[in-house]
């Protein structure tokens, strides 16, 4: 891979991307298996692996770009680490996308259920049960669509709880507007206000 000292390649593969909670979305081009491709010098290279040479540095030759959020669209660098293909294999076993027994059973479904509806955040309960964040959200939409999932559980979201509490204290009547702040996370004015306001986001 050529090296990208050229800022306009950089700030066009950064216009592919959108924040969801933790995680840095590829917008553009997705294989069937979830992962991004960005068009580099007349050919297609995976997105994750650009990310992590353009943010890290070099990859070595056989090694593996390896997801710790699950998510195979994410490019965001920190969560990108190296493996070889037996650490990527096992790594995937681990988290259950390789058809291994999940580590979740059904009655412990059932719990995880019960700990979202009390307003145990995701991330902890993923934590608790040593899976990724992504399972805990598949296991809970099975129950809930998820466009009714709350906040930052929302797959859809641009926010993530710690965004909706920064927001709130940035806001400052006639000094922090809320033109501001919509620019800033690039979404419009509207979604700042509601968020102020506590139409929106009124559980954080």
């Amino acid at each position: 891979m050529s090296a990208l000292t050229n800022v306009e390649i950089l700030d066009r593969f950064m216009k592919k991307t959108e924040k969801q909670g933790d995680c840095l979305i590829w917008k553009a081009q997705i294989s069937p298996n979830g992962y991004g491709y960005f068009h580099l010098n007349k050919k297609n290279t995976l997105a994750h692996r650009t990310s992590y040479f353009i943010f890290k540095g070099d990859i070595p030759k056989g090694m593996c770009v390896c997801h710790k959020c699950d998510v195979p669209s994410c490019v965001n660098p920190d969560h990108l680490f190296l493996g070889t293909h037996k650490d990527n294999s096992i790594d995937m076993s681990l988290k259950g996308r390789n058809g291994a027994k999940p580590k979740i059973s059904k009655d412990e479904m059932d719990q995880v259920f019960k700990l979202y509806q009390n307003g145990e955040k995701q991330r902890e309960i993923a934590k608790k049960y040593n899976v990724s964040q992504k399972s805990i959200f598949r296991y809970v939409r099975k129950k809930i669509p998820s466009k009714s999932l709350r906040g930052e559980g929302n797959t859809n979201c641009k926010f993530s709880n710690q965004d909706i509490l920064d927001i709130r204290k940035m806001y400052i009547p006639y000094k922090f507007s809320c033109q501001k702040i919509a620019k800033k996370y690039s979404v419009s004015i509207s979604t700042i206000d509601k968020i102020i306001r506590r139409e929106t986001w009124a559980h954080v």
